[in-house]
C-alpha cells in the first residue's frame, strides 16, 4: 500500500513540475507547442488512471489478507481462551463464572457495535455459540436484540415475519437462525402486540427460564434461548425440532414407537416442572410436545399459558379466547366453574386427556362432535369411554394404565395424583 502511494505522490509532483514549465511559456511558445501539451496531458491522464487501478487493487489484496489475517487471528484467539478454560477446569477451578463474565461482555460491548455483513459479527457470534454448548450456558442477556437470532429466511433481522411455517393454537411459528450456527423456531404469540407490558412480562419470565435449563438442561423440557419483538409481536425462541409434535411423529413412526416409554418421558418432563421451587403449572400440555432428533418428547413453552393470561387479561379457558375451542377437551372442567386458575392439578388432567389421544390418534371425547356438549358432560361427571380397539391395545393401553387415566380425570382435583404417583404407576 505504501509503495503505490508514494507512485501516485510521484506522478503527481512530475505532472504539476510539467504544468509549472508550461506557465513560465508565453502566449506563442503555448500556441506553437500546443501539440506537444495536448500529448503531455494525455499521458498524464493514462498515468494517473494507472495508479489509481493500481492503488485500488493494492487496497483491495490487502483487505482481503486483512480479512484472512482476522480469521486466523480469531481462530488462534479462540483456541486459546477455550485452552484457558479447561486449564481452570481441570484444577478444578470454577468456570462457568468466567464464561458467564465473558459471554455478557461480549453480548453488551461488543454485539452492539457490529453490523450484519461484518466479518467479526460471524466470529463472534461462533464464539458465542461454542461457549454455550461446551458449558451449557444460556446467555446471560436473553433479550436477543443485537443480532444474535434472524429469520432463515432472508437472514435479515427477525423483525418482520410474512407467512408462518407451523402453527398452534395460541402461536404463529417461523424459521430463524440463532447465533448463526443453529435452525431455531420463533414464535410469535398472535394475542400479543409489541408494548412495554408484554416485554416486561417476558422479562419477568427470563429467571424461569434460567432455572428450568439449569436442572433440566434439555434432557424434558424444550430450552428457550430468550425473545425478542418482531414486526407487531414479540416472540420467543426455541431450538427447531425437525420431528415436530408427538402426534406428528406417533403417526409417522407408529410402528417403532415404545408408546409407554413415550408416555413416561413426558411424566418426567412435568414432573421438572413440578418440582421446581416454587412448583411451575405448564397450562397447556396438549399443543406443546415434541419430538427430539432422538425420538424423545420436549415439553415447550412452559409458563407461556400464564404469561397470556396475564398480558391479555383473559383466562385462557375463556369463550373468546382462540385456543379455548380446541382446547376444551383436554382443559380439566373445574377451569371453565369458577376457579380458572391454571395450577397442578389441571396439567394432570390434561397428561391423561395428551395419554388418551397419543394412544387412540382421536381427540378426546371422540364420539361426541360439539365441544359446548364436551363441556356439559365433563360437569356431569362423564369421563371418556375406554377404547378397546386392537391399535390402541397394541399400543399398551392395558388396565393398569386405563386406571391411571381415570385417576387423573378425578373430580374435585385433591382426588388426582400428582406426577410422582404417576411416575409411580407408570
Amino acid at each position: 500500500m505504501n509503495a503505490a502511494l508514494a507512485r501516485v505522490e510521484s506522478e503527481i509532483l512530475h505532472i504539476r513540475d510539467r504544468m509549472m514549465k508550461w506557465r513560465d511559456w508565453n502566449t506563442l511558445k503555448n500556441f506553437v507547442k500546443q501539440k506537444e501539451i495536448k500529448e503531455e496531458i494525455d499521458d498524464s491522464n493514462a498515468a494517473l488512471s494507472a495508479c489509481a487501478e493500481s492503488l485500488f487493487l493494492t487496497s483491495h489484496l490487502q483487505m482481503h489478507q486483512m480479512q484472512s489475517d482476522f480469521t486466523a487471528v480469531h481462530a488462534i484467539d479462540r483456541m486459546e481462551l477455550f485452552a484457558a478454560l479447561n486449564r481452570l477446569e481441570a484444577q478444578g477451578e470454577e468456570t462457568n463464572n468466567q464464561v458467564f463474565v465473558i459471554m455478557n461482555s461480549v453480548q453488551q460491548e461488543i454485539l452492539p457495535s457490529l453490523s450484519r455483513g461484518d466479518l467479526r459479527l460471524t466470529e463472534i457470534l461462533r464464539l458465542l455459540f461454542d461457549l454455550q454448548t461446551k458449558y451449557e450456558q444460556l446467555l446471560p442477556n436473553m433479550n436477543l436484540n443485537h443480532g444474535e437470532v434472524v429469520r432463515l429466511q432472508d437472514g435479515s433481522q427477525a423483525q418482520r415475519f410474512t407467512t408462518p411455517v407451523k402453527g398452534s393454537a395460541n402461536m404463529d411459528v417461523y424459521e430463524g437462525r440463532y447465533l448463526d450456527n443453529c435452525k431455531v423456531a420463533l414464535k410469535t404469540i398472535r394475542s400479543f402486540l409489541t408494548g412495554p407490558k408484554s416485554l416486561q412480562r417476558f422479562q419477568r419470565e427470563v429467571g424461569l427460564w434460567q432455572k428450568v435449563w439449569s436442572v433440566d438442561k434439555g434432557r424434558h423440557i424444550l430450552p428457550v434461548y430468550g425473545y425478542s419483538e418482531g414486526q407487531g409481536h414479540p416472540f420467543v425462541v426455541s431450538p427447531w425440532q425437525e420431528n415436530g409434535t408427538v402426534m406428528d411423529y406417533t403417526r409417522k413412526y407408529d410402528n417403532q414407537v415404545d408408546f409407554r416409554t413415550m408416555i413416561k418421558e413426558i411424566a418426567e418432563g412435568i414432573a421438572v416442572l413440578h418440582g421446581m421451587t416454587p412448583p411451575v403449572a405448564h397450562g397447556d400440555i396438549k399443543d406443546n410436545i415434541l419430538i427430539s432428533l432422538s425420538g424423545h418428547p420436549l415439553l415447550s413453552d412452559f409458563g407461556l399459558a400464564k404469561v397470556i393470561e396475564d398480558v391479555t387479561g383473559a383466562p385462557i379457558t375463556s369463550t373468546g379466547s382462540s385456543n379455548s375451542a380446541r382446547m376444551i377437551r383436554w382443559f380439566a372442567p373445574e377451569l371453565f366453574e369458577g376457579d380458572s386458575t391454571l395450577n397442578l392439578s389441571a396439567d394432570i388432567y390434561a397428561f391423561g386427556m395428551t395419554v388418551l389421544e397419543i394412544f387412540t390418534g382421536s381427540n378426546p371425547y371422540s364420539t361426541i362432535k360439539r365441544d359446548t356438549e364436551v363441556i356439559i358432560k365433563k360437569h356431569h361427571g362423564m369421563k371418556p369411554v375406554r377404547p378397546t380397539d386392537d391399535k390402541t391395545v397394541s399400543r399398551g393401553l392395558d388396565d393398569n394404565l386405563w386406571e391411571l387415566l381415570l385417576w387423573c380425570w378425578e373430580s374435585p382435583p385433591a382426588k388426582r395424583p400428582t406426577i410422582s404417583q404417576v411416575l409411580e404407576r407408570l
